[in-house]
């Protein structure tokens, strides 16, 4: 088997056991356990997400959060005596006893499956990579490098596209540019305020208009991937005074933790080029390597915005 029938065969069988269904929000309870169930029906655990869109779609007054963190003894008596009072229909996902969403009645779906579906044919006739994927009970990434798109200095330099898609409402299905590191794995996004490709869980697209809105995009992400490699080449020659002192100030002004600002500090101890702004964006992306999933992507297209410093209003103040 490829990789990409390996990992189709992975998202089938996490597909297994997965259900819909369409229910009146009132027919719903929450027993003393906190399980919801409908009737005399199996109750099913509620997974964070869930619980917390549950509270957004029923609780008033913005008092969803506080509902959603209370302790069982408050919020069960809350969520019972609106979900008695509601007569709107509810779009609900789940996975055996596990409710995974609780949507509105008019959610589309686009499953990763309906994804990989559509990326089948353009794989097929790139020279296509999967260097990288993470699925979990909320999110799918994907990345895929085209191996036409390198430069084998810096570490071996390699463009490519990251894919994301959630089935129970936490993102669209999304496209962005990326370049990817072979000596160290490391994925930088092109930080761009709108996605090259973006499609809500909303109004649906025929396999065929999905797979052409992919085809499209990738090919501008890998457009942008050939200028984040030249922007990147560029970067090398561009001198950081002090660059542990930029690294303090960074994750002072950008709110990262202290575990992710150490661990930017020993990749640039680490770096040949760490006295340029190509280290700097390479020490941010080797310690996104601590986290997984939405939190990775979240700080490798935090490298992207690093790169393009002079369009960001908090780096240009650190760099200038």
């Amino acid at each position: 088997m490829t990789a990409f029938e390996d990992l189709k065969a992975a998202i089938e069988k996490d597909d297994r056991a997965k259900w819909d269904a369409e229910l009146p929000l009132n027919t719903l309870c929450l027993n003393p356990a906190g399980e919801i169930y409908r009737y005399r029906n199996h109750p099913a655990q509620l997974t964070q997400l869930a619980l917390s869109q549950l509270c957004q779609r029923i609780v008033p007054r913005n008092g969803a959060n506080f509902v959603s963190h209370a302790p069982l003894s408050l919020r069960i008596p809350i969520l019972n005596h609106y979900l008695a009072q509601q007569r709107n229909m509810s779009f609900i996902r789940g996975k055996g006893r596990v409710i995974r969403a609780i949507l509105s009645q008019d959610y589309m779906v686009y499953n990763n499956a309906d994804l990989l579906n559509a990326l089948e044919p353009i794989v097929a006739t790139n020279d296509a990579e999967i260097r990288d994927c993470y699925l979990d009970v909320n999110s799918f990434w994907l990345t895929l490098s085209m191996n036409g798109i390198r430069l084998d200095s810096f570490g071996g330099l390699v463009g490519g596209v990251r894919l994301g898609n959630s089935e129970v409402g936490l993102r669209s299905l999304v496209c962005y540019a990326l370049v990817w590191r072979e000596i160290c794995s490391n994925g930088l996004m092109g930080w761009n305020p709108e996605e090259l490709f973006r499609k809500v869980h909303r109004g649906k697209l025929s396999a065929t208009e999905l797979s052409a809105g992919l085809a499209n995009a990738i090919s501008a992400a890998l457009n942008q991937a050939r200028g984040l490699i030249d922007r990147l080449v560029q970067a090398e020659k561009e001198p950081v005074n002090n660059p542990v002192m930029v690294i303090e100030q960074i994750a002072k002004k950008r709110g990262f933790s202290h575990e992710f600002r150490d661990a930017m500090l020993g990749v640039l101890m680490r770096e040949p080029h760490s006295s340029s702004l190509f280290g700097l964006v390479n020490a941010m992306t080797q310690a996104a390597h601590l986290y997984s999933g939405d939190r990775k992507v979240l700080m490798e297209r935090e490298a992207g915005r690093l790169l393009n410093w002079q369009q960001d209003e908090i780096y240009s103040q650190i760099l200038m």
